[in-house]
């Protein structure tokens, strides 16, 4: 009884570790989407204001 009982503890930590893992990968993924976005959006608002700038000199 008590190996079954052991047996089922152990089982659901290595279940816990997996899940654990696989949910860092999940949001390492998302944080690089968003790193990315984040790139473009300060580039063309880098762009829109260098050409403003330009545009009243």
């Amino acid at each position: 009884m008590f190996d079954k009982l052991i047996n089922l503890l152990l089982g659901t930590a290595e279940k816990v570790k997996e899940l654990d893992v696989k949910t860092q990968q999940e949001i390492t993924k998302y944080n690089n989407r968003q790193i990315k976005k984040t790139a473009v959006v300060c580039f063309v608002a880098g762009a829109l204001v260098t050409v403003v700038i330009q545009n009243l000199l």
